[in-house]
């Protein structure tokens, strides 16, 4: 679990004025502490969303099972889960990040906002980030929406992001990023420099962006 880097991120972010959304799964697997900790970034206005019960890939899994089996082995368990320790989610984040519209359909009736990853990140990068159409979004109120990873493994450079920045400044869009694991140093597979936090939210301050959490979009 993450949940012990996520809360001193937290505090991170507040004091620079940044919202966020932690996505959790596996959340029956957390100690005390843990759950303490997403209570605590709940509290302090961060948003806790659902990532899955056991961080299935809803797309593979449907190929053999139905959409309510799905809802009975991924999604009721977090939800109730959740629900009994004051942490209703509103948001929901794909496992994978894969979905499709049948399953998009079927999650709205459960949350208020779902998030996959761009296609772009599946297989090797081809595009500037800045040209990944689907990771901004034109307009507030969108209940799908796909996001760009930027941990290390992504490679996704301070310049290109800053790309990518500059394009949501100048069009007025909202630009979708996820990380899973920020850390001081030596940042390996799901996991982010604080640095490189750091020099991002240093140029959305530049360009005057503002931040959102994902139920807001």
């Amino acid at each position: 679990s993450y949940a012990t880097q996520w809360y001193k991120t937290c505090l991170f972010l507040k004091q620079n004025n940044i919202k966020a959304t932690f996505f959790v799964s596996y959340i029956h697997t957390l100690s005390h502490k843990e759950i303490k900790n997403l209570q605590k970034i709940d509290s302090l206005g961060f948003e806790i969303g659902c990532h899955g019960w056991n961080h299935i890939n809803s797309v593979d899994y449907l190929k053999n099972h139905s959409l309510n089996e799905y809802y009975e082995a991924e999604i009721l368990p977090a939800i109730s889960f959740m629900e009994d320790i004051n942490l209703k989610p509103d948001a929901f984040a794909y496992p994978g990040g894969v979905h499709n519209d049948t399953l998009d359909q079927f999650l709205l009736q459960y949350f208020d906002i779902l998030r996959g990853v761009t296609l772009e990140q599946v297989r090797a990068l081809t595009k500037n980030v800045e040209e990944i159409d689907e990771i901004f979004i034109k307009r507030k109120k969108q209940n799908v929406v796909d996001g760009l990873g930027i941990d290390v493994q992504y490679q996704i450079s301070e310049e290109m992001l800053n790309g990518a920045l500059n394009r949501a400044s100048e069009e007025k869009e909202i630009l979708v990023l996820y990380a899973h694991c920020p850390v001081d140093s030596n940042a390996q597979h799901y996991q982010i420099n604080k640095s490189y936090l750091e020099n991002l939210i240093l140029k959305c301050k530049e360009l005057d962006l503002k931040s959102y959490l994902i139920s807001e979009i």
